[in-house]
């Protein structure tokens, strides 16, 4: 794949998210609300690890708003994915966590 393909994918799931989470926050939340996106460290898949900027402007633009952006091995599965985000929810408000090799980056 070529530049133009990486370019515009990373638009196409910028756009994505922006419009998800400006109707969540249209709904005038009352209460905290947390958006995990979780991205493969592939390759140029990690280049989506930029999406972390779009959540962190959303949580200074609503104070009920935080995202976390969590890096996770390419091959993980689902289980561990569900496991690996549910532990961010709890642990903390890291808005950007990596996973490498079972250790914990922020």
């Amino acid at each position: 794949m070529g530049e133009g393909d990486i370019a515009q994918r990373y638009s196409d799931h910028a756009l994505t998210c922006f419009e998800r989470i400006q109707a969540l926050l249209q709904g005038k939340p009352h209460e905290k609300m947390l958006v995990q996106i979780a991205v493969p460290n592939h390759e140029e898949q990690i280049l989506f690890a930029g999406l972390s900027g779009l959540l962190q402007t959303a949580a200074l633009e609503n104070p009920l708003f935080s995202g976390q952006l969590v890096v996770v091995a390419p091959k993980i599965t689902s289980v561990e994915l569900a496991a690996c985000l549910e532990a961010e929810k709890c642990s903390g408000r890291d808005a950007l966590i990596k996973y490498e090799d079972g250790t914990r980056y922020i």
